[in-house]
């Protein structure tokens, strides 16, 4: 197997958002993401966090180096397909 020609940092799944992305906006407008999970991500800069719980906020978002991605309803069918090879890529399917 041959080896990335980048360096891998660890991911993390939380299951909230981090606050004031794209990722945590209701139908309302209000941001519901989590304070602790944002600091965590700009401090710890995660390759990938993977996160759900605002269902209509599907999507993907960016905090520094860290790509961030909420899946969207897995009852209606969404889910997400991450490829790792030299570039790390995320695509929302259906």
């Amino acid at each position: 197997m041959a080896a990335l020609k980048r360096q891998v940092r660890p991911w993390i799944i939380p299951h909230s958002p981090p606050i004031n992305t794209q990722l945590d906006i209701t139908h309302s407008g209000k941001h519901l993401g989590s304070t602790a999970v944002r600091e965590f991500i700009e401090r710890s800069q995660p390759d990938v966090a993977i996160c759900g719980h605002i269902h209509e906020a599907r999507g993907v978002d960016v905090i520094g180096r860290s790509q961030i991605v909420n899946c969207g309803p897995v009852g209606k069918g969404c889910y997400v397909l991450i490829t790792v090879d030299d570039q790390i890529s995320i695509s929302l399917k259906p």
